[in-house]
């Protein structure tokens, strides 16, 4: 009976050793989370300027003309991490599990925005993504804005070298969110 308890704890001892050295199937990669930003062509910012501002700082209201693309992935390093980010401008394709990875929505500001999204009353929305509007720093705050849950960031008009900060600002803001409001998939 010794004899056979030893020769079975061997071969489970070989079995563990057999799988320690297979190798481990590489991790399947984690699917970019979403920023929305506004479909509108008077929106401050679009899927065709978000790109250079949340990555470079560098804003231009120029550059706001409609891409082809629906959607444009941008990534970002992150205390050592490479994050990959999702931006799109219609939501209303999004699917479920897609909706379950939206951290971030730039509001334009006229409600009608967000007709026919997942959530469409501001209040439910910007409970589940972070609230942004981005506007310049000599305009008054639409009532609107002001009303929802939605961080307000200001742009100069003429300075651009403070463009970078209110860039840092956003991602400070969303690593904030994400870390209180969204747990890791």
């Amino acid at each position: 009976q010794a004899l056979a308890r030893e020769a079975a704890k061997r071969k489970a001892e070989s079995s563990l050793q057999r799988r320690a050295k297979r190798p481990k199937a590489p991790a399947k990669p984690r699917e970019p989370e979403i920023i929305v930003v506004p479909n509108a062509m008077t929106s401050m910012i679009t899927l065709a300027n978000a790109p250079e501002f949340l990555q470079k700082g560098s804003f231009s209201l120029e550059k706001r003309s409609r891409k082809k693309e629906s959607s444009i992935v941008i990534e970002r390093t992150h205390d050592e991490h490479s994050l990959t980010y999702k931006l799109v401008d219609n939501p209303t394709r999004l699917s479920d599990d897609e909706w379950s990875r939206v951290v971030a929505v730039f509001a334009h500001g006229p409600e009608w925005q967000f007709k026919n999204w997942k959530y469409s009353k501001p209040v439910d929305l910007f409970q589940h993504a972070l609230g942004i509007h981005l506007q310049f720093d000599d305009e008054n705050t639409k009532d609107t804005i002001k009303a929802w849950n939605v961080r307000v960031l200001k742009l100069s008009k003429t300075k651009r070298h403070l463009d970078q900060p209110v860039m840092f600002e956003f991602w400070r803001l969303l690593d904030e969110f994400v870390a209180n409001k969204k747990p890791p998939a």
